[in-house]
């Protein structure tokens, strides 16, 4: 084959020719070396979804996202986990606060706190930790919950997380 058959069968039909010459080298770099010296177009990286819509609700008090984030640390040293929720509509932060530990009471004073601020949301979307859910303790043992009832699952793009209504 020729090199100018070759290189227009691409970085692959290379490689091979190449490695049955004897010689090893990766198709990155025969891709690179073609594009650098002009002799292929590069190809587009990223693929946009033309079907692809936002998912969000309609209104900003439709639906609230909640979780307890990673761990920060305070200057003295001290370990706090991070409350966070989120309103669905315009991803406006309502809830952002340091709590000593991630268990529901001070979680859900942090909710109830922004409850008092900005209303009580319609649905309230979780990721089921143990905060938010009594699913994972031991039975028999009285646990503190964000919310017992379930109002079943929501059509998210993300999995079909539970969604559960404020108490």
């Amino acid at each position: 084959m020729s090199c100018a058959a070759a290189i227009l069968s691409g970085p692959g039909r290379l490689v091979f020719e190449v490695g049955r010459r004897g010689r090893q080298v990766t198709r990155s770099s025969v891709y690179r070396t073609l594009v650098r010296n002009g002799l292929i177009e590069p190809a587009s990286r990223h693929r946009r979804r033309k079907d692809y819509r936002r998912w969000e609700r309609g209104t900003p008090i439709d639906l609230w996202q909640l979780d307890v984030t990673a761990s920060a640390f305070l200057t003295d040293g001290t370990e706090v986990k991070i409350a966070t929720g989120v309103g669905d509509h315009s991803r406006f932060c309502v809830i952002a606060k340091a709590v000593m530990r991630a268990t529901a009471r001070p979680v859900c004073l942090a909710f109830v706190d922004a409850m008092r601020v900005y209303g009580v949301p319609e649905e309230v979307l979780t990721d089921n930790g143990k905060v938010f859910t009594e699913r994972f303790h031991k039975p028999g043992v009285p646990v503190e919950v964000l919310s017992t009832r379930s109002a079943g699952r929501t059509a998210s793009p993300t999995g079909l997380p539970r969604s559960t209504r404020p108490p």
